[in-house]
């Protein structure tokens, strides 16, 4: 796993506080309603509201989730762990 110190502290240069705040909180945003969708769909199971950009979910079985999340990392955009 990279450190990700860098990142953060050059976003901060560039943006300024203000900027990286408001992209935190469209990250956040982000997230909230990613969960609200992922209540809707059967079979998803949801683990706690996210409290930053995080949010845990797995299908109702390990080989669904596993696939799901094949299919999510495959073209290299999103990172999930």
């Amino acid at each position: 796993r990279h450190n990700r110190a860098p990142r953060i502290r050059l976003s901060l240069d560039l943006l300024g506080e203000e900027n990286f705040k408001n992209a935190l909180l469209e990250k956040h945003l982000l997230s909230c309603w990613l969960y609200q969708q992922l209540k809707l769909i059967n079979g998803i199971q949801l683990f706690a509201e996210p409290s930053l950009s995080i949010v845990a979910f797995r299908l109702s079985s390990d080989i669904e989730t596993e696939q799901l999340l094949d299919s999510i990392v495959a073209d290299g955009l999103i990172n999930v762990s």
